[in-house]
């Protein structure tokens, strides 16, 4: 029968004040009811001794990740009953057992990671903390990986990916500011300011880890190098029964020479036998972590591209989520500002995915309002110039997009409709008459289908995204009046304009690349800030340039953005 990778969790609640280990628990145990892939052991309220019994209990199917969630300091991990799991204890844990995984997902857990990678054992990849951690935040992430590391079989550095996206979502509420740091450590200095940042760090001995998935898990190598220490166990067994008659074998006595020489003959026998055999278990281990370079190279190009997508915008993504069936942001800044990229952010805030989305694009270089209604106009057969659109007309064309591309010709929207205007004219007046009509035309839509209603509970959206990139500061103020006139109107009662993007200070990229754990690995560190920031000015166009041409692989996502 085919063995299903077994994951051991343990969740602890030491000071009686961390409700939301209890709701990772039984979030951990949901995942797990509809798994097929994978099995599990999880204690709420586990001890020391709870975690010593369950690994004796599957030492015939050895867990190959450990997760704990509850209270931790830099002195260990705390268990339900106050003991102290110290980073030396872990490492003792961990000598006997097949873990490759550990997930310490307490306050300041990554000050254990080096005592643990320091001791001989299968750990190759540690989720650790860097910082104090809240305890929502903490549920709602280690849920998040493993959703994604089991449910949608995500990799180890995807999962964790995933666990970094759902992080920028959240901000800490004063009322759930509950800690996982141990009260052991009061005396100690804590910046709790730091929690604000993404406090997880990725710690791994070598890159193939971060690809494996839920499935790779336990592979044929795995169980190889189990076979080959049960079999050295045996053998070394064997020689010492063998050394002990040897030892018995009176050296002076001519008559068991030969005796005395068979015995030599058989150790040295399983001494090379074990020799042979330790060899074989090297050799298995090596080709286990060695990699490719296009393997390499595609893990680090996954780390990077997840680091871009993460890159300053901190204002402004906290308006970016449009919470009715129509609505509409402004986004502005100048040309360094990649708003294409801040563009992505809007459409995973919104879940707008390609292929459940109609995209119509508009430049407003002149003449913008005569291409308006023909490049919306679906099937229209009349020249693109041609700007002599009536009333009627122009109904046609949005009851068109509203009936057969929206709802598909029934009721309810299977897709979401997206319009991007990219604002380069100096004059909005236009453009505030062209949106007031489409949007009056949408409007009459939906009272004459009776439609009203019903769209307060449409999973997909009409969006009006307006992006201007013309670098001046007073079209802010511009926007904001314009925006309020039409609100105004009922139509589009969410409508929201953006803070403008300015260029990064020193600081932030400092912060992004504290931040980034997974770009030290590519030659990014910490020190790099000043140097960086000096010679792209904070420009994010041009930092974006700067750090492709310091890598020596391919970055899909800023070959899209058109970075050079």
């Amino acid at each position: 029968m085919h063995k299903l990778p077994m994951l051991m969790f343990a969740f602890t609640d030491s000071q009686g004040d961390l409700r939301f280990t209890l709701e990772e628990y039984k979030g951990v145990n949901a995942i797990f009811e509809s798994a097929k892939n994978a099995e599990k052991r999880s204690e709420h309220g586990a001890t020391k001794v709870w975690i010593n019994n369950t690994l004796n209990e599957l030492k015939y199917n050895p867990p190959s990740i450990l997760h704990f969630s509850g209270h931790a300091s830099t002195l260990g991990l705390s268990m339900q009953n106050n003991e102290k799991q110290t980073g030396l204890d872990l490492a003792a844990i961990l000598k006997n057992n097949k873990i490759r995984i550990l997930f310490l997902n307490g306050c300041c857990t990554s000050s254990l990671v080096k005592e643990i990678f320091a001791h001989e054992n299968a750990v190759e990849a540690i989720i650790a903390t860097r910082v104090p951690v809240q305890d929502f935040i903490a549920c709602e992430l280690s849920l998040s990986f493993y959703n994604a590391f089991i449910t949608m079989g995500e990799t180890l550095q995807g999962a964790f990916n995933e666990m970094y996206s759902l992080h920028s979502r959240y901000s800490l509420k004063k009322e759930l500011k509950i800690w996982r740091f141990d009260e052991v450590e009061e005396d100690l200095y804590i910046d709790f300011d730091t929690a604000e940042n993404f406090s997880w760090v990725i710690f791994s001995k070598n890159a193939k880890i971060l690809n494996c998935t839920i499935d790779t898990l336990l592979d044929d190598s795995s169980k190889k190098v189990a076979e080959i220490d049960e079999e050295i166990k045996r053998l070394n067994d064997v020689l010492a029964k063998e050394e002990r008659a040897l030892n018995r074998i009176d050296k002076n006595d001519e008559q068991l020479k030969e005796d005395r020489e068979y015995c030599e003959y058989k150790v040295a026998s399983l001494l090379e036998e074990i020799r042979l055999k330790k060899q074989k278990k090297k050799n298995l281990l090596d080709d286990k972590f060695r990699i490719s370079e296009d393997a390499i190279a595609n893990e680090h190009s996954a780390a990077f591209t997840m680091a871009v997508e993460n890159l300053n915008y901190k204002s402004q993504r906290k308006g970016l989520r449009i919470n009715k069936a129509i609505g509409g942001i402004v986004m502005s800044g100048d040309e360094d500002s990649m708003l294409e990229l801040l563009f992505r952010h809007f459409k995973s805030e919104n879940n707008i995915r390609k292929e459940n989305t109609e995209v119509y694009l508009f430049d407003d270089k002149s003449p913008f309002f005569g291409s308006f209604w023909a490049r919306i106009a679906i099937g229209d057969k009349r020249n693109m110039q041609d700007v002599d659109f009536t009333v009627s007309d122009k109904q046609e064309i949005v009851y068109n997009i509203m009936r057969e591309i929206f709802c598909a010709g029934g009721d309810t929207p299977h897709q979401n409709i997206l319009f991007k205007v990219v604002c380069t004219h100096t004059e909005l007046t236009l453009l505030e008459a062209a949106l007031e009509e489409i949007w009056k035309l949408i409007h009459e839509y939906l009272v004459k289908e009776n439609l009203s209603e019903k769209m307060k509970s449409w999973k997909y959206k009409i969006v009006f995204l307006l992006m201007d990139e013309t670098g001046v500061q007073e079209r802010k103020t511009a926007f904001d009046a314009l925006v309020k006139r039409l609100k105004s109107n009922s139509y589009m009662t969410h409508f929201e304009v953006l803070e403008k993007v300015e260029c990064m200070e020193q600081e932030v990229i400092y912060k992004w690349l504290d931040n980034q754990q997974q770009l030290s690995r590519m030659g990014f560190r910490l020190e790099h800030a000043e140097e960086l920031f000096i010679e792209s000015q904070g420009a994010i166009k041009k930092f974006l340039s700067i750090i492709k041409r310091r890598v020596n692989f391919e970055v899909s996502l800023l070959d899209e953005l058109k970075i050079h």
